[in-house]
């Protein structure tokens, strides 16, 4: 057991890990591929070996694809995890109201050549009439006007508006090339249907430092801002930093992994709550958002406006019961 705890150390130093990160990755291993290697006639000891072999390859290849990505490994918790924001949803449907409140076609017209967006009509034919701005059609330098074609099929990205017109958005109308001089993509092109947005709050530190933790802000966008990350759960994530200090964003390498352990890394638990009020991080970050009840959260809601309500957050301390409902049958 000695040999292989010190056989650990000396891996894991290796590697460029610590000892409880490898060993738990070995492991898993073993639990997976253990059965499998007995069978082949390895013993405990071979077994063990391989299993910690197999996990310091993994690290070393994870290692490598995060330095790749230019992502940083973090630790610590998420403390707030909103709700996602769909900005090309959002704006699909306010023009989709816009569309609706002007009957008039030359209305609708007037936006097409201002660039804001593309409209079909159906001729129930097998084709439809596109009204577009042909400088953006061209890949132009932007300028107002109005052209009508006839084409055969509608592209994926277009929302109905009735039973005979349609509409994509404008993704971009202003910038025809990037600044390294490549032409953007975005430039007169239809606009995605979905751009799922989210912004979260991570209470950590870059892995591996000895800095006290502090509020950072991880952005994400498409499937990742779709997951909800755990609150309140220490572990690392892999997250590319952003130029602006405490800012990070999303990578295709990110991924949360719980580690109980790594709550030594807080003095004290976030939020605290006693007779004298509030304190820890969390109150620090919330101040007078943070409340003494429920009741107390709906009255204080009650009196925001409508950009508040979506933007503020609170906390307060509740006790969850959980109850287990045990369905009975009569059998008499």
């Amino acid at each position: 057991m000695v040999a292989y705890e010190q056989m650990i150390e000396k891996v894991a130093t290796q590697v460029g890990t610590d000892p409880k990160t490898l060993s738990a990755k070995a492991d898993a291993i073993l639990a997976q591929e253990g059965a499998g290697w007995e069978a082949s006639g390895k013993n405990e000891e071979q077994r063990k070996t391989l299993a910690l072999r197999v996990a310091a390859r993994q690290l070393v290849a994870e290692k490598a694809k995060l330095t790749r990505s230019g992502a940083t490994m973090y630790e610590g918790m998420f403390v707030n995890v909103p709700r996602e924001k769909d900005w090309a949803k959002m704006a699909y449907n306010k023009m989709s109201k816009t569309l609706k409140s002007m009957p008039d076609m030359a209305q609708r017209l007037a936006l097409v050549g201002q660039g804001a967006l593309i409209i079909y009509e159906n001729n129930h034919d097998g084709t439809y009439t596109r009204h577009a701005n042909p400088s953006l059609l061209n890949q132009q330098d932007f300028a107002e006007g109005t052209r009508s074609d006839e084409i055969k099929e509608i592209p994926p990205r277009h929302v109905a508006l009735d039973a005979n017109t349609s509409f994509s958005l404008i993704w971009d109308k202003a910038t025809t090339h990037f600044a390294n001089g490549k032409p953007n993509f975005k430039y007169g092109s239809a606009r995605p249907l979905e751009e799922p947005d989210r912004s979260c709050l991570f209470l950590g530190r870059k892995a591996g430092s000895n800095d006290t933790p502090t509020l950072h802000s991880f952005r994400y966008n498409g499937n990742l801002a779709k997951q909800s990350w755990p609150t309140f759960v220490t572990g690392t994530i892999g997250m590319k930093p952003a130029n602006r200090e405490g800012m990070a964003y999303g990578t295709k390498v990110t991924a949360f992994t719980a580690d109980a352990e790594l709550s030594s890394i807080f003095s004290a638990p976030p939020l605290m709550v006693d007779e004298n009020g509030a304190s820890g991080l969390v109150a620090d970050w919330l101040g007078e958002t943070v409340m003494p009840s429920l009741d107390k959260c709906h009255e204080h809601y009650a009196t925001l406006d409508d950009k508040a309500k979506w933007d503020t957050t609170y906390a307060t301390v509740v006790e969850v019961v959980h109850i287990d409902l045990v369905k009975t049958v009569d059998s008499s």
